[in-house]
């Protein structure tokens, strides 16, 4: 898919160079891929998260791939949202390989993050859990230093380091990001 794939309902496979925007916009709605789904690195994925904790749901039933951006919308945000909240917006039965190079959103005064999980096994703490993306968020009092990583873009597509970097610089123990990523 070159161009846009949106909507309801669901697809065999896709491999998305355009933009991807399950449920369209301004609505939480789920959208199934029975085989693979790839996310070329020109891509865009847009997600919608709602107040009361819903959001868009990518069932895929093969593997991931991903590459490109996220793009996280705040449906109404912030009325209504908790300071805090996690939404679940991709699982897969199967390791999820790559991340999302960038990551934007519409959520103002908010420290945003994206974290791509891992399946578990019947005796990890959190049993049988699918691989799967999840979008985070905690609504930040000091706003004074959100130039640092808009919307925590991340350092190297490496997500934990992006929020360490985010901390060490709050605090004022910055030490940048080396281009290996560490």
């Amino acid at each position: 898919v070159g161009a846009t794939l949106a909507g309801m309902g669901g697809v065999r496979s896709a491999n998305v160079a355009g933009i991807f925007t399950p449920g369209g916009v301004g609505t939480a709605a789920n959208f199934s891929v029975a085989g693979d789904l790839t996310m070329q690195s020109a891509s865009i994925m847009n997600v919608d998260i709602l107040a009361d904790g819903t959001s868009d749901l990518v069932t895929v039933g093969g593997t991931v791939t991903l590459a490109g951006s996220l793009g996280v919308n705040g449906v109404m945000f912030p009325s209504g949202f908790p300071l805090e909240n996690e939404y679940t917006v991709l699982t897969s039965p199967n390791a999820i390989a790559g991340s999302f190079r960038t990551v934007f959103a519409n959520l103002q005064d908010v420290d945003a993050m994206v974290m791509v999980l891992a399946p578990t096994g019947p005796t990890d703490p959190a049993p049988n859990q699918p691989g799967r993306v999840v979008v985070s968020y905690m609504r930040s009092a000091d706003t004074s230093d959100k130039a640092i990583l808009s919307n925590s873009a991340q350092c190297g597509g490496q997500m934990g380091l992006a929020v360490v970097e985010t901390m060490q610089r709050r605090a004022r123990l910055y030490r940048p990001c080396s281009h290996d990523g560490r």
